[in-house]
């Protein structure tokens, strides 16, 4: 036997019109909120400048990046500054990771150097833009 209703009432778990819609709008200004904040983050760790750049498929890669020696990482020592692990290495490496924003307390950066033997490799992560940790592997 079903159960009656009175007039204006709603069955349990009936949803109306206007809560969907509710439900709809919310999402839309999360998913908004966050592409804002993205993008946001993105623009202010390029200093403020927003550029897309296309290399054609047919275009050479070539690494450009300095190459890592062991010589180079036993110079490196916590609390250099990125353009002092820079100018020991020859030049940036690869940036890996960037978490947070340049200029902001957290901010963090990982760059990597390969090493001249196949797998080697020096890491250094630099946090409010001092080094903090750094890592080799396979350095001959």
């Amino acid at each position: 036997m079903s159960k009656k209703t009175n007039p204006g009432e709603r069955p349990q778990g009936y949803l109306t019109g206007r809560t969907i819609i509710g439900i709809v709008a919310l999402i839309v200004v999360l998913i908004l909120a966050g592409l804002i904040t993205y993008v946001y983050v993105k623009t202010a760790k390029e200093g403020g400048k927003s550029e897309v750049v296309e290399v054609p498929s047919n275009t050479p890669q070539t690494n450009t990046t300095p190459m890592a020696t062991m010589a180079k990482y036993n110079q490196l020592q916590n609390g250099m500054s990125k353009q002092q692990v820079f100018d020991i290495m020859g030049g940036p490496g690869e940036l890996i990771v960037s978490s947070g924003v340049e200029g902001r307390p957290g901010f963090v950066q990982h760059w990597t150097w390969d090493g001249d033997v196949s797998g080697a490799y020096c890491k250094v992560r630099l946090t409010d833009g001092s080094v903090d940790d750094l890592t080799q592997s396979g350095l001959p």
